[in-house]
């Protein structure tokens, strides 16, 4: 006689032991930690020093600039802005510039002598985002 609700076992099913998913799982996230890191790892940005030339005028290069408004056009007695690094962030400052030259734009205003400034900053890269320099 047949009781309600059984089958006969056909075929054994293969069952593994409890600690398997665990461990499945931790060697997972072990082998996607270094993707993790790459992904989430501050940027490593290239930075520069400003210069003074033979007149003693404040220098940048013009690559590090971020003209003000929409137009995108650096101009002479105008103001800018650049990112300066303090303690790994990049912090937006502003500047207001003298002329424009071939080899970089004078910085009347807002910047010191030893600030460390990031050379060619990156269109995503906001104040306050945390960077490795080089």
């Amino acid at each position: 006689m047949r009781v309600a609700g059984s089958r006969p076992d056909a075929s054994p099913q293969l069952r593994l032991p409890r600690w398997v998913a665990p461990v499945l799982l931790l060697v997972i996230v072990a082998g996607l930690a270094p993707l993790w890191w790459e992904v989430t790892a501050p940027p490593t940005l290239t930075v520069a020093t400003p210069w003074r030339d033979p007149a003693g005028t404040l220098m940048v290069p013009t690559a590090a600039l971020r003209p003000r408004g929409h137009q995108g056009r650096i101009e002479a007695s105008g103001v800018a802005s650049l990112f300066v690094v303090r303690n790994g962030v990049a912090v937006l400052t502003r500047v207001e510039l003298g002329g424009l030259r071939a080899d970089g734009v004078e910085v009347r205003h807002g910047l010191e002598d030893a600030a460390l400034l990031i050379a060619d900053p990156p269109r995503g890269l906001e104040d306050r985002h945390r960077i490795s320099a080089r």
